[in-house]
């Protein structure tokens, strides 16, 4: 009967976050999709293939920014917590992340200063260190959050981000002019 109640109390548990996850993913798609159909449109194709090899860097430095450090805040965050040691479970993951982003940073810089690079990467190479950084720590942000079974949380957290990037970036392309870079 016991056993009969736990099972019972994690499905409800699962069924509860799915619920707040499900607005979480269905609501930064949609929106993606239509800032795909309006940056189609509003760019060339040259210059949309440049965003496209932007964020392409901007993936491949991730590996090595951050997605590492969240597989390691997802494992060991339940370990800290019932530890009673979060705040140090926070200080390391920060630091980590500098860390991380510091030595990720520095190679796009010398990369792109020795051109190792491509033109429109090295021309873009603020862009993508700075994209590369709010990545970053939003992502741990979102990890940490999925850690702790916040999902009302980050089904906010996501719904207005996603919300709030679209009417930036359209605003930046249609009434600032500043072209790809407002993606």
């Amino acid at each position: 009967m016991e056993n009969k109640r736990l099972i019972n109390g994690l499905i409800m548990s699962i069924g509860k976050d799915s619920l707040f996850y499900v607005p979480a993913k269905i609501i930064p798609a949609l929106l993606g999709f239509v800032g795909l159909s309006i940056y189609t449109r509003a760019f060339s194709p040259g210059e949309y293939g440049n965003y496209a090899l932007i964020a392409a860097a901007v993936t491949m430095f991730s590996v090595f920014s951050y997605i590492w450090l969240n597989n390691s805040n997802l494992r060991f965050y339940s370990v800290y917590r019932s530890r009673d040691r979060l705040g140090r479970f926070i200080t390391t993951s920060f630091f980590s992340i500098i860390a991380s982003l510091a030595l990720s940073l520095a190679a796009i810089f010398i990369a792109a200063r020795l051109h190792l690079v491509s033109d429109v990467l090295a021309d873009y190479t603020a862009y993508i260190m700075c994209l590369l950084i709010s990545t970053s720590f939003t992502q741990t942000l979102i990890t940490i959050l999925r850690s702790d079974r916040k999902a009302r949380d980050i089904s906010v957290f996501l719904s207005i981000s996603a919300l709030s990037n679209l009417a930036i970036t359209l605003s930046l392309i249609f009434i600032f002019h500043m072209g790809i870079v407002s993606i």
